[in-house]
C-alpha cells in the first residue's frame, strides 16, 4: 500500500516538472526564397508588413544561420512586430556600425522592458530581451549617428516556447489527497474469494 501511495506521488511531482518545462522557437526565415515582404502571420508573428527579407550577398548584412536575414521597411527609428503574449528572448543582428539598436517591450500597450543597446557588425551579434515576462508587442528601436534609419538586419528572432502550464501547489494537494483516499477506500473492500 505504502508503496502505491509513493508511486502516486512520484507520478504527480513528474507531471509538475514536466508542465513547467519550456522550449525555445526561433523563427529563422530559411525556408523563404529570394527576397520580398515578410507576410503578416509568418512565424505566428503579425509583422505590420514593415519588415522584408533577402538572402543576397552583402559583406555587413550577414546572416546568423543559413542565407535569409529581415530588415525594415519603414523608414523611421522604430519598427515592430507583435505576437500572442510570450517571453521573448531576442534576435541577432548585423549591419554597419553607426547605429544602435534596442528592444522596447510592450505587454497591453503598456511599456514593461528595454534592452540594452547593440551596435551591429558584420559578424552577426545576439541581443538578448533582459526581460523575463511575458511581452505582445516587440518594437526594434534604432538611434542612428548619421541622419540614416534602418541600417541593420535581424535573423534568428528568439522567443520561449509556450509550455503546458504547471499545475498549481494546490491542484497537485487536491490530486494526492484524491489518489489517496482512492487507495484507502480500495484497501477496505473485502477481498473476493474465488470458488
Amino acid at each position: 500500500m505504502r508503496i502505491r501511495i509513493t508511486v502516486v506521488a512520484c507520478a504527480l511531482l513528474c507531471c509538475a516538472f514536466v508542465g513547467s518545462s519550456a522550449y525555445a522557437d526561433v523563427i529563422n526565415f530559411d525556408d523563404l526564397v529570394g527576397a520580398g515582404k515578410l507576410p503578416d502571420g509568418y512565424g505566428g508573428v503579425n509583422w505590420h508588413d514593415g519588415w522584408a527579407y533577402f538572402d543576397l550577398f552583402h559583406p555587413n548584412y550577414t546572416p546568423k544561420s543559413g542565407t535569409q536575414r529581415i530588415y525594415p521597411t519603414h523608414l523611421h527609428a522604430d519598427n515592430s512586430f507583435d505576437v500572442e503574449p510570450i517571453v521573448f528572448q531576442g534576435a541577432w543582428f548585423s549591419g554597419p556600425t553607426f547605429t544602435t539598436v534596442n528592444f522596447l517591450l510592450y505587454l497591453d500597450h503598456a511599456l514593461v522592458a528595454t534592452s540594452a543597446g547593440l551596435s551591429p557588425s558584420d559578424v552577426p551579434t545576439f541581443l538578448p530581451s533582459g526581460y523575463s515576462g511575458l511581452v505582445d508587442r516587440i518594437v526594434v528601436h534604432e538611434t542612428d549617428h548619421n541622419g540614416l534609419t534602418n541600417y541593420y538586419t535581424m535573423d534568428d528572432v528568439t522567443f520561449d516556447g509556450t509550455p503546458v502550464p504547471a499545475p498549481e501547489p494546490a491542484t497537485l494537494s487536491l490530486l494526492a489527497a484524491a489518489a489517496i483516499g482512492l487507495l484507502a477506500r480500495n484497501r477496505r473492500r473485502p477481498p473476493v474469494r474465488r470458488i
